[in-house]
């Protein structure tokens, strides 16, 4: 999700750091700092909060790999 498309949304014309930061619950500071596209966590929160109006694309986001035993495993383990 785009830094710009965020404070246009909840900031208004102005794209105001101070209304995005209340709208979703952050300092001044943290929006601010925000990259661009904005970290995830406020992207999940950005969209919730706009009733779905900015768009979550998760494809330009990098999600860490999960590493967990398999079902097979686990029964293998307890037995």
């Amino acid at each position: 999700m785009r830094k710009d498309d965020v404070l246009a949304y909840f900031g208004g014309p102005k794209k105001s750091q101070t209304k995005t930061a209340a709208a979703l619950g952050v300092t001044k500071s943290a929006v601010n700092q925000w990259p661009d596209p904005i970290p995830l966590k406020q992207a999940i929160k950005a969209n919730a909060r706009s009733n779905g109006d900015l768009r979550l694309d998760m494809s330009v986001y990098e999600l860490p790999e999960i590493h967990g035993r398999s079902k097979s495993h686990r029964r293998h383990a307890i037995a």
